[in-house]
């Protein structure tokens, strides 16, 4: 045996701590995304239901809403046929987007393989419209947190009395 395999044998196993790799949780990771999709998802359905308890209406006529409202509601005949149609107008505008998608790609890959002449122009065209949203919401991000007296929330903030942040380059 050489001196490292007898040093490798010798060695001590440490305790069973140091052997067991750590995992941190995800969860503060995923609490940001939680937070939000609170807000945004959870908060608008129950304040349908809270609403659904109140008198408020859009339409400005006092009217009573309890579970008498939403079990009405539920038992029209017309909720299904209105459901049938989210249904059918949800799921072929997914499947429409899929396969134009995929035909799109498909154009593309197989004109640019064969040198046909506009495959350049197909491919930019595409691209320019998947990319030029987020290129813009940069744009306006990158505009509301400008550290400038002109930027969107430093303009908000001098408009309180309050200094201007330095939100882009102070950790």
């Amino acid at each position: 045996m050489t001196n490292l395999s007898i040093a490798a044998e010798t060695a001590p196993t440490g305790s069973r701590l140091a052997a067991r790799k750590f995992y941190p949780s995800p969860a503060p990771w995923l609490m940001p995304l939680i937070l939000v999709l609170g807000v945004f998802y959870l908060y608008p359905l129950i304040d349908v239901f809270r609403f659904a308890f109140t008198n408020i209406s859009l339409v400005g006529n006092d009217e009573e809403y309890t579970l008498r409202t939403i079990a009405n509601t539920l038992s029209k005949p017309e909720l299904l046929q209105i459901l049938w149609v989210t249904l059918v107008f949800t799921g072929s505008s997914v499947v429409a987007q899929q396969v134009l998608g995929l035909f799109i790609a498909q154009v593309v890959v197989r004109s640019e393989k064969r040198g046909l002449f506009g495959s350049t122009i197909v491919r930019t065209t595409a691209l320019v419209a998947w990319v030029v949203p987020g290129i813009a919401g940069g744009i306006i991000w990158k505009m509301l947190f400008n550290e400038a007296p002109f930027g969107g929330l430093n303009s908000l903030l001098r408009m309180l009395g309050a200094s201007p942040v330095q939100w882009l380059s102070d950790p």
